[in-house]
C-alpha cells in the first residue's frame, strides 16, 4: 500500500510537471502563417545580377530607302521604327532593351544579341502605309502632354515628317505655349514662309514654299543649343537631312540661352482652335534632350 501511494504521488508530480511544461509551451506565440517577405529578410544569392535593362548599339548597312523595324522575335513588340532615307552608309540605332531579351528581328530577320554592339547587313522594307496622322485643317490636333525636356533647358532637338496640303497657309506644325511670350512653335504662313517662334525671337525660312512643294513629304528638324554665341548657331533648321542648316532671317529679340519656362503647358501637333489648324499628314515626331548634329539627324 505504501508503494502504491508513492507510485500515485510520483505519477501526480510527473503529470503536474508535464502540464506546467505544456502551459509554458502554449504561451509562446506561433509563427505567422503568411509572413510578408521584405528586403530585410530577402536572401539574395551572391553574384545576383540586379540589372533589368541592357544598352545596345545597332549599326545597320546595305539598305536603301524604306522602313527599318526592330521588333521582338514574334514581332508583337516594336522596339524601333524609322525611315532609311537613302543608301548613305550605316543606320545607327541606340536601344535599351530588357535584359531577358536575347534576340530581336530586324525587318523580320532574326539577330542574336551576342554583344552590346550589333553590326548587321539588312534590307529595308517598303514604307508602311496608313501609319501617319491625318489633320483635316478644321479641328484636328494631337495632345502630347507637357514634354518637360523643353522647359527651361539649354539644348533640345525636335524633328518629324510633314506633308502639307497647301504650303501657303497659316498653319502650325507644332506649338508649346504658356503665358506669352513663353512659346516654342513651328508654323507656315500665307506668304509661303516657315517660321520658328522662340519666346520673343523669330527665325523665318522665307523660301519654304519655293523649295518644298505642296503635297510632298519632307523631314524637318529644329536644333537649339543655348551655349553657342550667335542666333545662327543657337537656333537651326535642317530640312531633308541636309548637312548644312537652312539660312534663316532672325527678327525680334536675340535667341535666349535657355528655352522659356513652359512647365505645365502642352505640346500640340497642329493647334487646337485659333484658325491655324494644320491640313495634311505628320509622322515620326521626335524630341531629344540634346542638340543633335546634322550627321546624327541624317543617320537616325
Amino acid at each position: 500500500m505504501r508503494y502504491f501511494k508513492l507510485f500515485l504521488l510520483a505519477f501526480a508530480i510527473i503529470a503536474i510537471n508535464y502540464s506546467c511544461q505544456k502551459i509554458a509551451q502554449d504561451t509562446t506565440p506561433p509563427p505567422p502563417e503568411n509572413e510578408e517577405i521584405s528586403m530585410r529578410n530577402l536572401n539574395v544569392p551572391d553574384g545576383f545580377d540586379w540589372s533589368t535593362m541592357a544598352d545596345y548599339e545597332f549599326y545597320l548597312s546595305g539598305g536603301s530607302g524604306g522602313t527599318v523595324l526592330i521588333t521582338s522575335e514574334d514581332e508583337s513588340v516594336v522596339y524601333h521604327k524609322g525611315t532609311y532615307i537613302e543608301d548613305n552608309g550605316s543606320y545607327k540605332v541606340d536601344l535599351r532593351l530588357p535584359s531577358t531579351v536575347n534576340s530581336v528581328k530586324i525587318n523580320s530577320s532574326l539577330v542574336d544579341l551576342s554583344s552590346s554592339t550589333i553590326d548587321h547587313n539588312f534590307s529595308t522594307k517598303a514604307g508602311e502605309i496608313n501609319y501617319s496622322l491625318y489633320f483635316d485643317g478644321v479641328d484636328d490636333s494631337v495632345d502630347l502632354g507637357d514634354i518637360t525636356q523643353l522647359n527651361s533647358v539649354s539644348a533640345f532637338t525636335i524633328e518629324g515628317w510633314a506633308y502639307q496640303t497647301l504650303n501657303t497657309a497659316d498653319e502650325f506644325i507644332f506649338t508649346k505655349q504658356a503665358v506669352m511670350p513663353n512659346e516654342i512653335g513651328l508654323y507656315t504662313n500665307v506668304a509661303g514662309a516657315m517660321i520658328i517662334n522662340f519666346e520673343d525671337a523669330k527665325a523665318a525660312w522665307d523660301n519654304y514654299s519655293a523649295t518644298i512643294n505642296s503635297q510632298t513629304w519632307f523631314h524637318w528638324a529644329i536644333v537649339f543649343d543655348g551655349s553657342q554665341g550667335t542666333d545662327e548657331t543657337k537656333l537651326k533648321l535642317y530640312i531633308n537631312g541636309n548637312t548644312t542648316p537652312i539660312t534663316l532671317a532672325y527678327t525680334g529679340t536675340s535667341v535666349p540661352t535657355t528655352s522659356p519656362n513652359m512647365a505645365g503647358s502642352t505640346v500640340y501637333l497642329s493647334q487646337p482652335g485659333g484658325g491655324w489648324d494644320f491640313t495634311g499628314y505628320m509622322d515620326e515626331i521626335r524630341v531629344w534632350s540634346t542638340a543633335r548634329s546634322s550627321t546624327e539627324i541624317n543617320a537616325n
